[in-house]
């Protein structure tokens, strides 16, 4: 049985992609990609993820979209919106 928490990241920037995969597998964590939303999506019904660390701004969604039309919470169950936002203040 697979203990590691379970990890979709979504990105459409390949850069900031692989940072993120980085991270988390270098923490110990089980980590799939997916580069649009409809691909999030997809993958996101197949393999059930405990987290979808999601970039808000994909060009082929918007806003939570893709999270509202790949998880729906079973009853107990609960998904959380951590919405993280980086301006450029300089």
């Amino acid at each position: 049985m697979n203990s590691k928490a379970r990890i979709l990241v979504v990105d459409d920037d390949p850069d900031l992609l692989n940072i993120n995969s980085s991270i988390l597998q270098s923490s110990g964590l089980e980590v799939i990609e997916a580069g649009t939303g409809n691909e999030c999506i997809s993958i996101a019904r197949e393999i059930l993820p405990d987290v979808i660390l999601l970039d808000v701004n994909l060009p082929d969604t918007n806003d939570l979209t893709s999270v509202n039309r790949s998880s729906r919470p079973s009853p107990g169950e609960h998904v959380c919106d951590i919405d993280l936002r980086c301006r450029n203040f300089l």
